[in-house]
């Protein structure tokens, strides 16, 4: 049998620091692009995206709506190129997620992994 290289402290601290993953809603993305006040919610957690507090998890189809949302509102387009960029850098990208809103499609909602 293979004999386990980590201690049990260290497992015990790889356990501690998992991550929650989260998708958000398209919203919060425009939301928080279009807000003059910097401390509101929507840009508030993408702060907290940004400084590690959890793991954004989108797709293609997700930011295929944000690109189209932000357009469609006359964002400028380096302002849309830029969180684009942040987002191909440091969120994980994976094929077919889904973005989770309420039954009445008005209160953003996530979905942790």
């Amino acid at each position: 049998m293979g004999q386990n290289i980590f201690s049990k402290s260290t497992l015990a601290w790889v356990n501690e620091v998992r991550v929650t993953k989260v998708v958000l809603d398209t919203s919060v993305f425009v939301s928080a692009l279009l807000s003059k006040n910097k401390n509101s919610s929507p840009s508030e957690i993408l702060r907290k995206w940004r400084e590690g507090y959890f793991t954004l998890v989108t797709s293609p189809q997700i930011l295929y709506e944000i690109t189209e949302k932000l357009v469609d509102l006359n964002v400028a387009e380096e302002d849309i190129a830029e969180l684009l960029s942040l987002v191909a850098r440091i969120a994980d990208c994976i094929e077919g997620a889904v973005e989770a809103t309420s039954l009445d499609n008005k209160i953003p909602m996530t979905i942790c992994f």
